[in-house]
């Protein structure tokens, strides 16, 4: 990878990727021929505030504005489209641009990793009433300008989660569990739901039942 400026107002970034052998990615093989390819970046300036500190010790962290647009360029958004009811094509509610699942927005350093239907343990083709979520705290650096609510990630935990879900969407049971959804660890009580919290730069696997 280089860059270079070849005049004012003009940057120009190259990206090479060559591999003599397999790098398990799906190719089964070296990629060693040239194919133009097309990529999305994101260039962003971001003043840094004298706080004092020695900053040779401290841990190099993104900003949350950083965060959010690694996650918007590793995460698009999917639409999907689907059939309605007979009859019921031009209402609007078949149409949405926002769904909110949850009461409250999640913290500034909040990332919902995933959230996926599980399977029924007696017919894996069919889904059960459970699923896994997966929670990532991801600290940022608050000696950024554009940090305008920020924690230190010498903090314990994150700021707490709230998971209490609308849409008429009750959670019956909390677990804690795996990564994987496969080990269950210990229940959550239900009245704790809106507390939630996880610890810094680590991953929080829950399985709701509903």
């Amino acid at each position: 990878m280089g860059a270079t400026s070849w005049q004012q107002g003009w940057l120009e970034v190259m990206v090479d990727r060559r591999s003599t052998f397999d790098d398990a990615r799906g190719m089964g093989e070296g990629v060693l021929d040239n194919r133009e390819t097309k990529h999305r970046y994101w260039l962003l300036f971001e003043p840094k505030l004298q706080t004092g500190e020695d900053q040779e010790n401290l841990l190099s962290l993104p900003s949350q504005v950083a965060s959010a647009l690694s996650r918007h360029l590793n995460h698009p958004p999917v639409r999907y489209v689907g059939r309605p009811p007979p009859g019921k094509l031009h209402q609007e509610h078949h149409f949405r641009s926002r769904v909110e699942l949850g009461t409250d927005q999640m913290p500034c350093d909040a990332h919902l990793f995933n959230l996926r239907t599980l399977s029924d343990s007696n017919f894996p083709t069919t889904p059960s009433r459970a699923a896994l979520l997966i929670l990532h705290s991801q600290p940022s650096d608050c000696d950024l300008a554009a940090a305008a609510s920020c924690q230190k990630p010498n903090s314990s935990s994150s700021q707490p989660f709230n998971l209490t879900l609308r849409g008429g969407l009750v959670v019956k049971r909390a677990v804690k569990t795996s990564l994987t959804g496969v080990i269950d660890q210990e229940d959550l009580p239900l009245d704790s739901l809106d507390k939630v919290t996880v610890n810094m730069m680590t991953l929080e696997a829950l399985k709701l039942f509903f």
